[in-house]
């Protein structure tokens, strides 16, 4: 959802809350009565996260929208009049700023000098959460263990005690070399 607007400061509409019910589908060329373009254009859409937790990593990866933009996650200025690329931005989101479920992203951008666009279609944002593995450790399969034992060539016997928090102890004991 987009709205031309006539200048790009303090502006209500990036209010999580802000009632868009109204707006028209952004993208669209349009242009007032004295066919001029606007002197700002708001964007704004929603999208949900499932449950995220600290050491996950939120990036929102965003097109450049105008010649310079400020983007708002849920009401937060997170970016402010960040310049046109061509590659794009990735904006490494704060978790302070966001929530589980839904969520608001508001863009206030200048328009474009000049208008370019690939084959008439825009993806404007996409959203990617990494979740690290788990750091590597050691685990028993089914409740069994492998043990080596070395021999030394002598006789003698190995006893070997296994135990656990909640399990009986149980021991084995070997003979060796008699």
């Amino acid at each position: 959802m987009s709205i031309k607007v006539e200048d790009a400061d303090n502006r209500p509409e990036v209010a999580a809350d802000f009632n868009d019910s109204e707006w028209k589908p952004a993208f669209r060329r349009e242009r007032d009565a004295n066919n001029a373009p606007a002197k700002a254009t708001i964007y704004r859409s929603r999208f949900e996260l499932p449950e995220f937790t600290e050491k996950d990593s939120i990036t929102l990866y965003l097109n450049s929208l105008g010649e310079s933009q400020s983007v708002y996650i849920n009401g937060v200025l997170i970016l402010k009049d960040s310049k046109k690329t061509d590659n794009g931005l990735a904006i490494k989101l704060y978790k302070k700023a966001l929530q589980k479920g839904k969520n608001s992203i508001a863009v206030v951008a200048i328009p474009f000098q000049e208008r370019k666009r690939n084959g008439g279609e825009m993806r404007s944002a996409s959203i990617q959460i990494l979740t690290p593995a788990d750091p590597w450790k050691r685990k028993v399969f089914n409740g069994l263990a492998q043990v080596i034992v070395q021999s030394t060539g002598k006789s003698g016997e190995v006893i070997l005690t296994a135990t656990s928090p909640g399990l009986t102890q149980s021991v084995i004991k070997l003979k060796f070399g008699e």
